[in-house]
C-alpha cells in the first residue's frame, strides 16, 4: 500500500496535513534526510510513486536556507496545494522522528517547527487510519 496524504480541515482540531499509512514511511524517511542533506531537492508528493493523494491536493516539500519553514498553503476550486520549505534542522528532526515512528506498530508524530504561525499542522501516522479514510470519517478534506 502506498502512503496516503491529503488536508483536511477539521482534523484534530485544526487544519492538517495527514500522511497516512501502514507501509512507506520508510521512504518518507530517506526523503526528508535526503532534503536535510542536500543529497534530494524539491520533492512533489505525488510523483514520488511511493505515495498517493487522498483527494485533489498536491504536496511538495523543499530545504531552505532560512533558519525558520514556512508551509504556504493555496485552495482553489476545490483543490489545495502545500508548499513546504523545510528548514534542514526541522527536516533532520523530522526523518528523527519517523525512524521512531517506523519501528512501532502504530501511532502518530505531529512534524512541528519553529514557526508557530503556519496554516496547516503536519502529522504523519502509521497503523491508525485505513487507505480509504474519507473527509467524513476525518475532518472536512479540501
Amino acid at each position: 500500500m502506498k502512503l496516503r496524504f491529503g488536508v483536511f480541515e477539521r482534523f484534530k482540531g485544526s487544519t492538517t496535513l495527514l500522511i497516512w499509512g501502514d507501509t512507506g514511511l520508510d521512504k518518507l524517511e530517506d526523503l526528508f534526510r535526503g532534503l536535510a542533506t542536500g543529497r534530494t531537492r524539491a520533492v512533489n508528493l505525488a510523483k514520488t510513486g511511493w505515495a498517493a493523494a487522498g483527494g485533489d491536493c498536491a504536496v511538495t516539500f523543499s530545504p531552505t536556507d532560512k533558519a525558520v519553514s514556512d508551509v504556504i498553503l493555496r485552495r482553489t476550486a476545490g483543490r489545495c496545494a502545500v508548499d513546504c520549505q523545510l528548514s534542514r534542522e526541522d527536516l533532520q528532526r523530522f526523518s528523527e522522528q519517523i525512524e521512531a515512528l517506523n519501528k512501532s506498530p502504530n501511532g502518530h508524530q505531529y512534524l512541528d517547527t519553529k514557526n508557530v504561525t503556519l496554516p496547516v499542522q503536519i502529522m504523519v501516522s502509521k497503523g491508525e487510519y485505513p487507505a480509504t479514510l474519507t473527509s467524513a470519517a476525518a475532518g472536512q478534506a479540501l
